[in-house]
């Protein structure tokens, strides 16, 4: 019999989505790579719905992309199903895009389906102007769990979007909305999805969904002394794939890091992964961990960029105090090297210096449940902070996210900036 290892990778190239698949034939040496290109025209049918003078989608452009990867339920022979997701027409300003794609391939990336909306927006009868945070996860009972953010730029009605696709009809099943917000007076935003699926249970059914919610402060107000983008990280887990808990935090700004931030703190990047659980072998450890940011607008405090760590032995129903995964809490911010000025005090004035958007408030994880290692990369160092090029550091953890021991930057030429982080344990 000839098996087959399939390793899929993506890139962004311009304004497309490039996926790369390389099939190793474990019977020969022979490696075929084919480079498919899965996004081109904007395939968006309406009208934007929330242009203003300062914020457009830019048409024809894909970003943010998410892939998932799994063997065929239905055929666990067969080539691996792969699915690939990413916001489609970004706008210039206040986040979002007309709406989030994904394609789906049942032959390991050879050949994709047609291009499918979350269709949460306006356009196709859905809540919200706009979408975002593309999240794709396979089951192993054949369905797609399709996860993205719903808003409106101006207004504060917003929530976490989870579309369920059944990979044997090629149809929706339903739409589910969570923790939707609307009519609070103070502008509220929610912010990095990841769902996860309990890999104990045969079913499928058992997922955890964590995302962030945070008020927004200074960077709209303008006053780098009022609360700046304070928030919470929620969870909610869903036991059957169709209902979901009551959403509930598990880490608060507000109580677990105001006396020591105050009042400069935010709550970003909240990214769930499973470790073994030493108490039972019925379903595994939830490792949960999120970027907070301090200092960062507020110029009497010090800018920092803390991984933090809490855990839950019980499916989500208790939840550790946080741990740090880098005590030093290194900003790592990207700077465009062609516009940068090394003798300006980033804080107080960076006017000639350009920041780029990268990952240093994305944290990524995967485990080793083999040998039950959880691995972690930052992004950390910055031109504008302390003058030393980002570079992406590997932390791992051998008790389950408890404690945390630094490895050692990942990219190789540490006089070159690094950024963007992805890590996944094979």
């Amino acid at each position: 019999m000839v098996h087959k290892n399939t390793t899929i990778s993506w890139l962004v190239s311009g304004v497309s989505l490039a996926l790369l698949s390389s099939m190793v034939m474990a019977a020969g040496p022979n490696t075929t790579t084919v480079r498919q290109v899965i996004t081109g025209l904007s395939p968006f049918p309406c009208a934007p719905t929330s242009n203003t003078a300062s914020s457009h989608p830019v048409l024809n452009s894909e970003v943010e992309p998410d892939l998932d990867v799994a063997l065929n339920p239905a055929s666990p022979l067969s080539p691996p199903i792969v699915v690939a997701a990413w916001q489609q027409d970004r706008y210039t300003r206040a986040g979002g895009a007309n709406d989030i794609y994904m394609r789906v391939s049942m032959d390991g990336g050879a050949t994709f389906g047609s291009m499918i909306p979350m269709r949460n927006v306006f356009c196709f009868g859905g809540r919200f102007e706009r979408s975002s945070d593309p999240r794709v996860t396979i089951s192993s009972n054949g369905i797609i769990y399709f996860v993205g953010l719903g808003f409106d730029h101006a207004t504060d009605p917003n929530a976490v979007s989870i579309a369920r696709y059944d990979l044997a009809t090629q149809s929706f099943i339903d739409l589910t909305e969570l923790n939707a917000v609307k009519g609070i007076a103070q502008p509220t935003a929610t912010d990095f999805s990841k769902l996860t699926v309990e890999p104990n249970d045969p079913s499928g059914n058992t997922l955890y969904l964590t995302w962030d919610r945070y008020f927004q402060g200074s960077y709209f107000t303008g006053n780098p002394h009022v609360l700046s983008d304070r928030g919470k990280l929620y969870f909610s887990k869903s036991l059957d794939g169709a209902t979901w808990s009551q959403p509930k935090p598990i880490f608060n700004t507000y109580t677990d890091l105001a006396s020591q931030y105050a009042p400069d703190v935010q709550v970003s990047g909240a990214h769930i992964v499973l470790a073994n659980n030493s108490k039972t072998d019925q379903f595994s450890r939830l490792v949960d961990l999120m970027g907070v940011q301090t200092g960062l607008v507020n110029p009497d405090v010090s800018p920092h960029n803390f991984t933090e760590v809490v855990t839950s032995d019980n499916q989500g129903t208790t939840w550790s105090k946080p741990s740090v995964v880098n005590p030093d809490g290194l900003v790592g911010t990207a700077v465009n090297p062609e516009h940068y000025d090394a003798s300006q005090d980033f804080i107080t004035n960076h006017s000639n210096s350009q920041v780029i958007r990268s990952g240093d408030a994305v944290d990524q994880a995967d485990v080793d449940r083999t040998r039950n290692l959880i691995y972690s990369v930052i992004q950390e160092h910055s031109l504008i902070y302390d003058h030393t090029p980002c570079r992406i550091d590997l932390y791992v953890s051998k008790d389950g996210g408890t404690s945390w021991t630094l490895i050692g930057p990942v990219n190789r030429v540490l006089s070159t900036q690094a950024f963007n982080q992805g890590i996944a344990v094979l």
